[in-house]
């Protein structure tokens, strides 16, 4: 799920009519108006190598589910299973 704004300058917000429009009320828009589109939900940025990554369960959203807390014990779990896969 997304939103989609116009920024009209830095950090004002209107919606993206605007945008479509070139215009916001009875002014055109400035060179510096952009498109601005906020994700709804939680993101996970790791590395594209990391042993998270190579785990399929993960690719299933699950981080979205966790708490804080939850999160931080599933990576613990992750850990020590990584640790034990290096050990044999």
């Amino acid at each position: 799920m997304h939103e989609e704004l116009c920024e009209i300058a830095p950090l004002e917000y209107v919606h993206r009519s605007a945008w479509d429009e070139n215009m916001y009320g009875v002014e055109e828009l400035s060179d510096e108006a952009r498109l601005i589109v906020r994700m709804k939900g939680k993101f996970l940025i790791v590395p594209k190598k990391s042993f998270y990554n190579s785990v399929p369960e993960t690719y299933d959203g699950r981080h979205h589910q966790m708490g804080r807390y939850g999160f931080k014990d599933h990576m613990e779990s992750l850990m020590r299973m990584f640790n034990e896969e290096v050990k044999s």
